[in-house]
């Protein structure tokens, strides 16, 4: 039997890219198929990098209604990074400053942890990742330590007491 997967990527705020092609083709599936399911349910799994797994958590957090509802949609995933894309990925405007970070980001993250920490906060509370309608894995970069970070409901699975935070 074959494994469809959803991979999407990262690009920080450019990570509203792939919301609204993923937003377009949902549309375009819904109207052919005379149907209101959404995209991920499609999917047998969903992956995405950094701000993708931004996106592949809002697109498959169920609703505890079903196994098939979604509580957010990709108009309000596309919201998040409209109304607080700035929080997450603060934009220096000072000439000097600007020099400084990019001389930085050869060897520290871009953003600091702040921002997103508080945008995750503000829109999953205390919703663990075994509440997502797919599994998912999400791969991103922990700026305290430095290095890698895999997140995966599968991990979550067998260490349901495995705290992320």
């Amino acid at each position: 039997m074959p494994c469809i997967a959803l991979a999407i990527d990262g690009g920080g705020l450019r990570g509203i890219i792939p919301v609204l092609i993923l937003k377009h083709i949902e549309e375009k599936v819904q109207e052919s198929t005379q149907s209101r399911r959404r995209l991920v349910n499609y999917f047998n799994i969903v992956s995405g990098t950094s701000t993708g797994g931004l996106i592949a958590c809002g697109a498959t957090l169920g609703t505890n209604e079903d196994t098939q509802s979604t509580k957010y949609d990709f108009d309000f995933i596309e919201s998040i990074y409209r109304t607080r894309g700035p929080e997450i990925f603060p934009h220096e405007t000072r000439w000097l400053v600007k020099r400084y970070n990019k001389l930085k980001n050869y060897i520290r993250p871009q953003f600091g942890k702040h921002g997103i920490e508080t945008v995750l906060k503000d829109i999953f509370e205390s919703t663990r990742i075994l509440s997502c309608i797919r599994p998912i894995i999400v791969t991103t970069y922990d700026v305290s330590c430095n290095k890698p970070f895999y997140f995966s409901s599968r991990a979550a699975a067998l260490e349901p007491d495995l705290n992320y935070s």
